[in-house]
């Protein structure tokens, strides 16, 4: 599942970074704390495990946390360099 979606960003990986980066400086403009995207993950993949029910399986989970993870990481990334 995580290739797949790797492998429709090809060329467009940095631009997908570089728009990331962007919201990250947004939600610091807007006074949001960056520990505040650790807990929205958490958050986020509780629901989606709730709705997807049984063919949510450790695989997929771990997968979830991959690619919200890579997102995270680019919104801070552009969250920090706005100080």
């Amino acid at each position: 599942m995580l290739d797949t979606v790797v492998e429709m960003l090809g060329p467009n990986a940095e631009l997908v970074s570089e728009l990331l980066g962007d919201l990250g400086s947004k939600h610091r403009a807007f006074g949001v704390n960056p520990k505040f995207f650790d807990v929205l993950g958490f958050c986020l993949l509780d629901v989606v495990e709730k709705m997807t029910g049984p063919t949510f399986d450790e695989a997929t989970k771990e997968a979830w946390k991959a690619v919200y993870g890579a997102i995270a990481k680019d919104m801070v990334l552009g969250y920090d360099t706005t100080r």
